[in-house]
Order: structure tokens, then C-alpha cells, then sequence
């Protein structure tokens, strides 16, 4: 590579790792161009660039994409029209849709049915504002079936102040509303067979009475009287 920078055949520019008076080592990376003259590289100018804040930042990076595509719950990243950039695993065993099947579609692709204008307007305006919103949204899978995501949609705005992308995190919360349903309706039934029982044993209450006082109305009556009463 030098000798064609030397022969003013390109550039080059290219990262490895320097070393510091000290012996200490960094990465840097560097852009280097022939000095020509008379039409024959005599030499090469060379910038050399610190890039070890950009190397953490990059590795930072690279340690938080690891953690989200471990998460148990869905992360979608869209642009500000609700395009998709970016999908976690969890996203796909979710719903069934791959990184490559989602990214560039809009967030439409889940959109179920369930919910009329207004509830899609209502999460829109409170983004575009700049707050967070939060709530259950009923979604479609790939498959067609239904699911109910515990949703969390924030805005994510540039050095400017602007909001550029929004991120959703989302749960998929159907098994545990599923669950509470089987036990209202299990505490419900309870209750009615709580309520049976009472009516039952005040019914029986009344009923021994009643045949209490009829045993000894026959007990106090002559034999052969008719027994009657007027209503």
C-alpha cells in the first residue's frame, strides 16, 4: 500500500493500533496521500486520528444490540412515519416476523382491527409531542392470531432536539390476561354457589317451619275435621 501511495497510484487509509511514548497503546486510524513531484512521488503526507473514544462508543454499542437481542421483551425501532429499522429476536418469536420480513415495512403489519381511529390518533399526537406512551394494543401475528401487547412507545430525539427514530418496547401479555379471566370467572362461580348455598339454607329454615306448624296443626285437630284455609 505504501509503495502505491509512494507511486501516486492512490491513498490509503487504514486502523492499527499505536504506541505512546509512555509504551502505552491506542487505537488510531490513518489517511495517508503521495507528495508528488515533477510527476514522481517523493514522499507521503499522513494524518493520524485518536479513535479510542469512537472504539468504546462502538463497543458500548455493540454490548447494548447483544443485551436487547436477549431480552424477553420486543423491541421495534421506526423512523418518524413508522417505518421499521430495527427488530430484536424476541420480536420475531413474537410475532413471527424475521428482522429481513419486518425491517422496512411499516408498523402497520401488526395492526389487528381491534381498535378504531381515534386510539391510533390518540398514541400518535401523544408521541409526535414528545411524551411517552403506554398502554395494551391488540396486534396480529404473521399467522393471523391475535395477541395483546403491554406496549411502551418513546420518542428519540438528535443533538438538535428533533425527534428522529421512536422505540417500542412491547409484551406480550395474552397468557396472563387469559389467566386473570379464568380466575374472575372461577371467583365468580364461587360466589354464585356461595349465594346458592345461603338461599338454600334459608329456604330450608323456612320450610322446617313451616311443616313444624303444619305437624302440629294435624296433631290439635280432631279426627275426621277438615282441615282448610281461606285466601
Amino acid at each position: 500500500s505504501m509503495e502505491r501511495i509512494l507511486s501516486g497510484s492512490g491513498k490509503w487509509g487504514n486502523e492499527y493500533t499505536a504506541r505512546r511514548k509512555d509504551g502505552t497503546r491506542f487505537p488510531v486510524v490513518v489517511y495517508a496521500s503521495p507528495i508528488i513531484l515533477d510527476g514522481v512521488g517523493v514522499g507521503m503526507r499522513a494524518i493520524v486520528i485518536d479513535i479510542t473514544e469512537r472504539k468504546a462508543g462502538e463497543a458500548e454499542r455493540e454490548r447494548l444490540i447483544r443485551a436487547i437481542e436477549h431480552v424477553n421483551e420486543s423491541v421495534v425501532i421506526t423512523d418518524v412515519r413508522g417505518t421499521i429499522e430495527y427488530v430484536n429476536s424476541a420480536f420475531s418469536r413474537c410475532t413471527g416476523y424475521s428482522p429481513e420480513e419486518a425491517i422496512g415495512q411499516n408498523l402497520r403489519i401488526l395492526k389487528s382491527g381491534k381498535h378504531d381511529d381515534a386510539f391510533y390518533r390518540e398514541l400518535w399526537e401523544t408521541i409526535t409531542s414528545g411524551k411517552t406512551w403506554e398502554g395494551h394494543i391488540i396486534n396480529k401475528k404473521k399467522n393471523g392470531d391475535l395477541y395483546t401487547d403491554e406496549t411502551t412507545v418513546s420518542p428519540v430525539w438528535d443533538s438538535k432536539g428533533n425527534i428522529v427514530q421512536y422505540v417500542s418496547i412491547k409484551r406480550d401479555i395474552t397468557h396472563e390476561l387469559e389467566m386473570e379471566s379464568q380466575m374472575r370467572r372461577s371467583q365468580k362461580m364461587e360466589a354464585i354457589g356461595t349465594l346458592a348455598s345461603g338461599i338454600a339454607h334459608d329456604f330450608n329454615n323456612i320450610l322446617s317451619a313451616i311443616l313444624g306448624y303444619s305437624e302440629m296443626a294435624l296433631r290439635g285437630a280432631e279426627e275426621n275435621e277438615r282441615l282448610s284455609s281461606d285466601i
